[in-house]
C-alpha cells in the first residue's frame, strides 16, 4: 500500500519553496488525478441508469457583440493551441468539465480524440492565470462559416475571481476576426448555474429551448 503521506511530499516542497498559489493547486489537481484521490463529483456520483430533466438552451450571435471588459489584475493569458496532444486536452476536459457531465469526449479512444483535435478546423484557447491552465475554449467551424463554442469554462479553483466575463469576451472576439456568419452554443442546467446569465450578458441571444428527460449517458455534454 502506497504511503499517501509520503506521495505527498512534492506537494509539501513545492509549498515550502513559496511557489504560487495558482502553481501549487495546480501541481495538487495533478497529483489528485493520478492518484485517483479525488473526491466524488456530480458526475463521479450520479449512477448512469438515473434519469433526470434537463432543459437545454440553444443561444447565437449574430454580430459581434463588443465589450470593454476590464483585464482582471492577475496575470492572464490566452493562447491559440495549434495541435493539442491528447493527453492535454483530456486532463483540460475533466478539470473543467466533470461536475458538468462532460463526457462526450471521454467517450473517444485516443486515436479518434487525436484525429479531432488535428482538425484544422477546431481551435483550441487555453486561458492561463500567473502562468498555470486555468480554462479553456473547444471551438469548431461548421459548414457556411458558422462556427460552435463547443466547450467553455473554468477549472474550479478559478471559479468566482472575475475571470469567465473577461476569457469570454476574449473568445469572442477572437472568434469574430474570421467573420463567421453565426457564433453560436448550448448550455444546459448540468451545466454552473451562472452560464446562460454569463453567455446572454455576452451578447448571445436565444433561440431555441427544450426539455428531456434521460439517463446521464443521454444528457447533453
Amino acid at each position: 500500500m502506497v504511503d499517501s503521506r509520503k506521495s505527498q511530499e512534492p506537494i509539501r516542497r513545492l509549498l515550502s519553496n513559496s511557489l504560487t498559489k495558482d502553481v501549487v493547486l495546480l501541481f495538487k489537481r495533478i497529483w489528485m488525478l493520478s492518484s485517483g484521490s479525488h473526491k466524488p463529483t456530480r458526475e463521479s456520483t450520479i449512477d448512469s441508469m438515473s434519469t433526470a430533466d434537463v432543459t437545454t438552451y440553444y443561444l447565437e450571435m449574430l454580430t459581434h457583440h463588443q465589450r470593454n471588459i476590464p483585464t482582471p489584475s492577475e496575470q492572464v493569458t490566452v493562447t491559440t493551441i495549434e495541435t493539442p496532444t491528447v493527453r492535454y486536452y483530456r486532463f483540460l476536459y475533466d478539470a473543467v468539465g466533470r461536475e458538468y457531465n462532460w463526457i462526450l469526449r471521454n467517450k473517444l479512444n485516443d486515436t479518434a480524440l487525436a484525429t479531432v483535435l488535428e482538425d484544422p478546423h477546431n481551435d483550441l484557447l487555453v486561458l492561463s492565470v500567473n502562468g498555470s491552465p486555468a480554462g479553456f475554449a473547444d471551438l469548431i467551424q461548421h459548414e457556411k462559416n458558422e462556427i460552435e463554442l463547443l466547450y467553455f469554462g473554468l477549472m474550479p479553483e478559478f471559479i468566482g475571481r472575475g475571470l469567465g466575463t473577461w476569457f469570454l469576451q476574449q473568445t469572442v472576439d477572437k472568434t469574430w476576426i474570421r467573420h463567421p456568419q453565426r457564433l453560436w452554443l448550448h448550455t444546459c442546467t448540468l451545466d454552473h448555474p451562472a452560464a446562460l446569465k454569463t453567455y446572454l450578458n455576452a451578447g448571445f441571444r436565444k433561440y431555441k429551448e427544450e426539455t428531456k428527460r434521460g439517463t446521464r449517458n443521454e444528457l447533453p455534454t
